[in-house]
């Protein structure tokens, strides 16, 4: 097995476990290697739970649109109330966003569900699947690729 430390577009792995990483190179999500069933490279939404998310996101933005109803039906009585209804409403868009664009990520399978690991934009397919190979060869257990991840919407 080969013990080599690989990172890839955002994403690391070594013989201890797997990490997502900011820009910086600092951990955001980590999972150890004995915890982990099956790791997948995948193309999708990169939403951890897209469902949840477009629900939040609608009503998110809904709340934003009955802000500014407030704010042209009742003026400024109701200023607060309407401009926090509008800060919060211009979340939802971008939560639908994040949930309607595809990338790669590295699904991985632990005991408590699935986990995504968002590459960064711009990856190759290329250069992932050779990112996926050098963690078989760590000794992960690898799935081949098999094309996009369950579509939601």
């Amino acid at each position: 097995m080969n013990a080599e430390p690989a990172s890839c577009q955002g994403v690391a792995i070594n013989a201890t476990g797997v990490a997502e990483l900011t820009s910086a190179g600092q951990r955001i999500v980590f999972i150890p290697k004995q915890l982990i069933w099956s790791v997948e490279l995948r193309f999708g939404t990169p939403a951890q739970k897209p469902i949840i998310q477009t629900i939040l996101a609608l009503a998110l933005s809904t709340m934003g649109g009955y802000g500014i109803y407030l704010l042209m039906n009742d003026g400024l009585v109701v200023f607060r109330w309407a401009l926090g209804m509008m800060i919060f409403g211009a979340l939802g868009p971008w939560l639908l966003w994040e949930v309607l664009q595809q990338r790669f990520y590295l699904e991985v399978v632990v005991d408590e569900g699935t986990r995504k690991l968002v590459f960064r934009r711009g990856a190759r397919r290329e250069e992932l699947e050779t990112f996926v190979q050098t963690a078989a060869q760590m000794g992960y257990p690898v799935n081949p690729y098999r094309g996009a991840g369950p579509q939601i919407l």
